[in-house]
């Protein structure tokens, strides 16, 4: 009778120890994995934040959600459809806002808070222009050729009318 008391607490023991490991081990998988799952929902949400401050059409509202976007891209949470996502809110506030300007002409910069700019083709806004350099930075950063009208956005000089030089585009996340 005592060997088997001895073999089934060397059974028993063993038994009841790995599998204490083995849910211990499941539980901290799964805590990491649902912390995980958090922090991306925060950022989709904040994603999601920045794109719609970034479509507004107030200039510095628009502005605002630019550069929000442009701190995000460091956010290690993001993945690559995100950048892409990124790169596509970045043209269409360009292409919208700026349209199509005729010709090879230069586009100069202007001031967000300027009305008349929003009715010249050749002005472009500061928002336009954050939008612009951060379109070329996704196209860049994921090896792919750069959106034209971006790339001449970019390329905006400051007017004659003395309009205040915008900021790099800096990355602060």
């Amino acid at each position: 009778m005592p060997s088997l008391l001895v073999i089934g607490l060397l059974v028993a023991v063993p038994t009841i120890v790995l599998g204490g490991v083995m849910i211990a081990h499941w539980a901290r998988v799964q805590s990491e994995r649902e912390a995980s799952q958090r922090r991306r929902n925060e950022v989709v949400h904040d994603l999601l934040a920045a794109v719609e401050r970034a479509l507004d059409p107030a200039p510095q509202v628009s502005l605002d959600g630019l550069r929000a976007l442009g701190s995000l891209r460091d956010h290690e949470a993001l993945e690559p459809e995100d950048d892409d996502y990124i790169e596509e809110i970045a043209n269409v506030v360009v292409t919208t806002r700026v349209g199509t300007p005729p010709g090879d002409a230069p586009l100069e910069l202007g001031r967000s808070d300027d009305a008349s700019d929003s009715e010249d083709s050749q002005v472009v806004r500061p928002p336009e222009l954050v939008a612009a350099r951060l379109a070329l930075d996704v196209a860049a950063a994921r090896g792919r050729p750069p959106n034209p009208l971006s790339q001449r956005v970019a390329n905006a000089s400051s007017d004659t009318a003395g309009a205040p030089a915008t900021e790099p585009l800096r990355r602060t996340a």
